[in-house]
C-alpha cells in the first residue's frame, strides 16, 4: 500500500508541474519565543470534469513536506479523488469526533493542514449523499470511513462509520447539523459514549458583524466535560479581533487565546497572538502570511 501511494504521489507531482494552470507561492512567518518559517508552492489543473491539486512545504529545517497531492474525476453523481488531500467531515467545531483524516491544529480547527493518503469516493442523489473514503495515516495500517447524509427541513442527519484494520476496531458517529435561527450541531460516539453539542450566531453592532460560538463535550460515564468557546468580532473589512477559551471541569484546567488579524493587502495578513493557560505557560508572537 505504501509503494502504491507514493507511486502515485510522484506521478501528480509531475503532472502537476508540467501541465499546471494556476501556480501560487505562500509564506508565513512566526515569531514567538523561536523563529519559524515556512514556504509553500501549490499548484492546480482544473477542467470540465477533473482537478488536480498538489502543495509543497519547505520548513525553516529545510525539510520539504508533501501537504497535498491528488486528482479529483467527475463523472455524473460521482467523485472520485485519489491521492494526498484533506478530507472535511464532522459537523462539529471544536471537538469533532469526525475528522480522523488530519493532523489537527488545535489553534484552528479548521485549519487544512497536510493531506492524509487517500481514495475518496462520493456519490450525490437528490438530497441524500454516500462517502467512502479507504486512508492510511503514517505508521498505520489501512484505514475505512463510510458517511451517509439525508438533508430533511434544511439540516443534515448524518451517520458515520470508521474501521482500523490494524486494531481491529470500529466506531459509529451519529451527527446532526442545522439552523433554528442559531445555527446548531451536535455528534454522539456510540461506543466511547462521547457527544457534544454546539451553536453559533451573528450580531450586526455598529455597522459590523460580531460571531459567537459555543461547543460543549461530555461523557456519559464520567465526569468528563469540556467547553470551548470563541467571539470574533470585525472591526473593519481589513481588521478583526478575536478570543477563545478551551476549560476542563474535570481538572479545572483552560487555554485562553487572543488574536488581532490585520490584512495590509491582498499579499499580506498579520497576527498579533497572546496565549496563557493556568499552568503559567504564557506566550506573544507575530505570524505574517504572504500568498502571491
Amino acid at each position: 500500500m505504501k509503494r502504491i501511494a507514493k507511486g502515485i504521489l510522484t506521478f501528480l507531482l509531475l503532472s502537476n508541474i508540467i501541465f499546471a494552470a494556476d501556480f501560487s507561492v505562500g509564506i508565513t512567518t512566526k515569531y514567538f519565543q523561536k523563529k519559524y518559517g515556512e514556504l509553500r508552492l501549490s499548484t492546480d489543473i482544473s477542467k470540465d470534469d477533473f482537478y488536480s491539486k498538489g502543495e509543497i512545504l519547505i520548513d525553516n529545517k529545510s525539510e520539504t513536506i508533501i501537504n497535498k497531492l491528488y486528482s479529483e474525476f467527475y463523472i455524473g453523481d460521482i467523485t472520485l479523488s485519489l491521492g494526498r488531500q484533506n478530507i472535511d467531515w464532522g459537523s462539529s467545531y471544536f471537538f469533532n469526533y469526525g475528522n480522523v483524516f488530519n493532523n489537527i491544529n488545535w489553534e484552528n480547527p479548521k485549519e487544512q493542514g497536510k493531506g492524509v493518503d487517500s481514495l475518496y469516493v462520493k456519490y450525490i442523489k437528490g438530497l441524500s449523499r454516500l462517502e467512502m473514503v479507504l486512508f492510511q495515516k503514517e505508521k498505520e495500517n489501512e484505514n475505512l470511513g463510510i458517511r451517509y447524509t439525508k438533508t430533511i427541513l434544511n439540516s443534515e442527519l448524518m451517520v458515520n462509520y470508521f474501521r482500523n484494520y490494524g486494531k481491529e476496531k470500529d466506531e459509529l458517529l451519529l451527527e446532526f447539523k442545522g439552523n433554528l435561527i442559531l445555527g446548531i450541531w451536535g455528534q454522539y460516539l456510540v461506543k466511547n459514549k462521547f457527544f457534544n453539542v454546539g451553536a453559533d450566531y451573528s450580531i450586526d453592532i455598529f455597522d459590523n458583524v460580531l460571531y459567537l460560538l459555543t461547543e460543549y463535550e461530555y461523557k456519559l460515564d464520567s465526569n468528563n466535560k469540556k467547553t470551548f468557546n470563541m467571539y470574533r468580532y470585525n472591526l473593519s473589512e481589513n481588521a478583526y479581533f478575536s478570543q477563545t477559551l478551551i476549560y476542563d471541569f474535570e481538572n479545572a484546567n483552560y487555554n485562553w487565546n487572543a488574536d488581532y488579524s490585520y490584512i495590509y493587502n491582498d499579499y499580506v495578513t498579520l497576527d498579533f497572538i497572546y496565549k496563557d493557560d493556568n499552568l503559567n505557560n504564557s506566550e506573544y508572537g507575530v505570524k505574517m502570511d504572504v500568498e502571491f
